[in-house]
């Protein structure tokens, strides 16, 4: 996956020229994307569905999020079942996630939820539900991404934005990081979640368009553990996730001593070649390999001993989301 383009979030007359550029391709976006809207018909589940998605690309904390929902359903004593596309994997599915499988076959968000609750992936969603329906006991599938796929009708939509980034430049892609317009976007969600400060004024912007949607603060935290690792020796980091700044940003807050930093594109396969690199560079500043849970799960077994996953959880009231469950449950 490509890194983020900058011209997205920040203003240059580059960026300017580039957009310019992109705009025929992101009317064509536009028209594609409403196009399936209308002519895709919705399949509705006996089983509630809640989708997790964004309306903005790259990383905003969804997973977080997804693991948050998924925890609430157990608490609540139900039987939740992730589904995914398997973004970065190569099985079509459905498929049964199973703790054996590699990121490389399911990808690696499958694997980390998974140590949570069961996790189904398929290429395509409306078989993938359907196969949780009708093969798996399950209370209730969460839909981790997968809010612009009209192929299924979910009961609750919960959209997730990162609130330092906010929404760029508003445009569709390629020209900004909007899978869909706002306005629209909105209109389908039932819940909105902002993940971290609200920098760029992202809850009065949606207040504005729809005054009656609940919205959501949260912030991502390092698990309790993770504070020990930082505070014992220097650390190098890496990290191929949706904004890997942000990764970093965190470990210095929580006093980690970063000797260096890697960054790579959001969902990165490590070479062997690379990863030799990031090995001997950290043997060299005698620093300690940590990177995040995501990227944990796409080393290969036998680089994993080498590094220290850093877990991260969410800071959020679950009063909302065990009121969904209420509300599913007598509705």
């Amino acid at each position: 996956m490509i890194a983020t383009p900058s011209f997205w979030y920040q203003r240059s007359i580059i960026g300017y020229a580039i957009m310019i550029l992109l705009w025929p391709l992101s009317l064509l976006w536009r028209i594609a994307s409403t196009t399936r809207r209308l002519w895709i018909r919705p399949v509705k589940l006996p089983l509630p569905v809640i989708c997790i998605g964004n309306l903005t690309a790259g990383g905003t904390g969804k997973t977080p999020l997804v693991t948050c929902v998924a925890k609430a359903a157990i608490d609540k004593g139900l039987a939740p079942v992730v589904l995914s596309k398997g973004y970065g994997g190569s099985a079509a599915g459905p498929h049964l996630v199973r703790a054996d499988d590699s990121a490389g076959l399911v990808g690696d968000e499958p694997l980390e939820l998974a140590a949570i609750c069961p996790v189904v992936i398929a290429k395509t969603r409306k078989a993938g539900a359907v196969w949780i329906a009708e093969n798996m006991t399950a209370d209730v599938i969460l839909m981790d991404d997968g809010f612009q796929n009209p192929a299924l009708q979910p009961d609750i939509g919960i959209v997730v934005f990162d609130g330092n980034r906010g929404i760029g430049n508003g445009q569709i892609m390629p020209v900004g990081p909007m899978r869909e317009g706002l306005r629209n976007g909105l209109q389908r969600a039932s819940y909105v979640v902002i993940i971290g400060d609200d920098t760029q004024g992202l809850s009065q912007t949606i207040h504005h368009m729809r005054p009656d949607i609940p919205i959501i603060s949260a912030s991502k935290e390092f698990e309790p553990s993770v504070q020990a690792i930082l505070a014992k020796e220097p650390l190098l980091a890496f990290a191929g996730i949706g904004h890997p700044d942000a990764f970093f940003a965190m470990i210095a807050e929580h006093g980690g001593q970063l000797i260096k930093t890697l960054s790579f594109p959001d969902h990165h396969r490590y070479t062997a070649a690379e990863w030799q690199n990031i090995h001997a560079t950290a043997l060299r500043h005698q620093a300690k390999l940590v990177t995040t849970r995501k990227d944990y799960m796409r080393l290969d077994p036998d680089q994993r001993h080498a590094v220290t996953p850093l877990p991260l959880t969410l800071d959020i009231d679950r009063r909302w989301i065990n009121a969904i469950y209420d509300e599913l449950r007598h509705g």
